[in-house]
This record gives C-alpha cells, structure tokens and sequence, in this order.
C-alpha cells in the first residue's frame, strides 16, 4: 500500500492584508501593461526557500528546521520590476536586500542541512512573482515603493487543484525586534526595469 503522499514545502515572506493591497496598487499599471498570467493577489509573497516534494514522514523535521531559526524584524522595500525573458517571469524585487533577510535565509539553509533536508546552493535573489508565461512588458516607468515591515515568516504548501495551485500556511514564526538601525528603509527609493534571462 502506498503511503501519503509528498508534499510540496516552501518558506517564505507573506504579506498582511494591508501590504498586500499597497503592492497590488503599486503594480497594477505595470501588470496591465504586460502579457502574461497573473499571479492572484492572495498568492503574492516571497520564497525564502522552496523544499519541493517532501515526504510526509518529514515534515516534522522541515518545522524543526523554522523552530531552530532566530531571525530579526526587518524593513523590506519592493521598488524594482524585472522581466525574466528566459523563464517569462515578471516580478518585483528590493534594490537592496537588507541584511537581516540575508541572514535569515542563512540560518534556513542551516537549519534544513542540520535536519537532513535539501537546500538550494544558487544564490538568494529575493522577489515577488507577479506574473508567469510573460512574453512582452510595454510598461517602461518606475512602480511605486511598496514598504514592508516583515516580522514574521512561514511554512507554506502548495496544493495543485483544476482551478490552479493553492497554497495553505501550514505555520507561522515571529522574528524579534531588530537592532538600532536595522528598522529603517533604505534611502534608496529609485526603481529601475531590468531584463535577464534567469529562472526562479
């Protein structure tokens, strides 16, 4: 008899209901502008790491791996669209991501290698998918800053159904308040179109 099946794990950045509204509005010019399908509002967030098919016999140790992490509250500000060509992604990026997220995403990879876990080895590229099959963006302005004070972060899965992929979160972890100097966005407020050829 075969087991319950595989689960398909991801951790990552999900936005409240008001960071969600402000990200929608920020885009909305820019999604009209583009031809492709896009991601529903509810599914907007950002992959801290993505575990892929887990056997269900594991997912005690991928809560394990969230329980161990101690990261801290952190100010990410989305205000850079790139188009992927390659991999007809449009997304929504930070300029520069802030280096408590970096550490945040260190102590996961630890944390999931220490639970006998996979971990991805390409570098972090921290972004929300905003739409996928992109094959042309007419859109050549800025986006509006979306600012966003992250103080939590995830366990999600994703579940595939006839009307399309939908995620649960599955558990939730608070990050503690950051040092003098970490709760502040970046001055840099610029946002810039790149095209690249790069997937997720």
């Amino acid at each position: 008899m075969n087991g319950p099946p595989a689960r398909r794990l991801f951790f990552a950045l999900w936005p409240d209901s008001r960071v969600r509204r402000r990200l929608t509005a920020a885009v909305r010019p820019l999604l009209d502008a583009a031809k492709g399908r896009a991601v529903a509002d509810s599914r907007l967030h950002v992959t801290l790491a993505f575990l892929g098919a887990i056997p269900a016999e594991q997912v005690e140790a991928v809560l394990a791996a969230g329980d161990q992490v101690a990261g801290e509250r952190f100010c990410l500000c989305l205000n850079r669209w790139s188009w992927w060509r390659h991999s007809k992604i449009l997304l929504l990026a930070p300029t520069a991501p802030p280096a408590a997220l970096e550490e945040l995403v260190a102590e996961l990879r630890e944390a999931l290698g220490d639970e006998g876990l996979p971990v991805e080895r390409r570098r972090f590229k921290p972004h929300v998918t905003l739409a996928r099959g992109c094959t042309g963006v007419r859109y050549r302005g800025p986006v509006d800053n979306v600012d966003w004070t992250v103080d939590e972060f995830v366990l999600a899965e994703s579940e595939f159904h006839s009307a399309g992929a939908r995620y649960n979160i599955l558990r939730r972890w608070g990050l503690t308040p950051g040092t003098e100097g970490k709760d502040t966005f970046s001055d840099n407020s610029t946002s810039l179109e790149t095209v690249g050829g790069e997937g997720l």
